[in-house]
């Protein structure tokens, strides 16, 4: 079929392959980051579900003749960063959060997919906590 472009097929990224690593510590001592600045632990995801028609919303970048990369939506990145949040991940993901100035549709929205993740009774309620927390009130009183 001319013409068609296929979607990507998504695959676990655990362990990392080795020239990744490499390259992943070439970078943070270039940049002054963290080591783990990409990490496989998102990866779980995968099995967990993902927000609904990401492969949809990919943006393919071209890096000469071999290196194709796609990436995610700021909305997927939304939804990421917020479910990080919950579970505790850190500042970081917050500031991340921040940067993507999130309407209170999209934090509801991004609530809602985090809430498929964990069907834990007390998750509903870790949800509420953390958007007040984080400046959502209103978010949390619509849940």
């Amino acid at each position: 079929m001319t013409g068609t472009l296929l979607m990507p097929v998504l695959h676990t990224a655990d362990p990392l392959p080795q020239p990744l690593v490499n390259a992943v510590l070439i970078v943070a001592s270039d940049l002054s980051l963290p080591t783990d600045w990409l990490n496989s632990g998102p990866t779980s995801l995968l099995t967990e579900g993902l927000p609904e028609w990401l492969e949809k919303r990919l943006h393919r970048q071209q890096f000469g003749d071999r290196l194709t990369v796609y990436f995610i939506d700021r909305y997927d990145q939304i939804c990421f960063k917020t479910y990080a949040i919950i579970n505790g991940g850190g500042m970081r993901h917050l500031i991340d959060l921040r940067a993507l100035q999130p309407t209170d549709d999209e934090i509801l929205a991004a609530v809602q997919w985090s809430a498929t993740q964990d069907a834990a009774d007390f998750f509903p309620d870790l949800i509420r906590n953390v958007l007040r927390n984080i400046g959502y009130p209103d978010v949390a009183d619509r849940l």
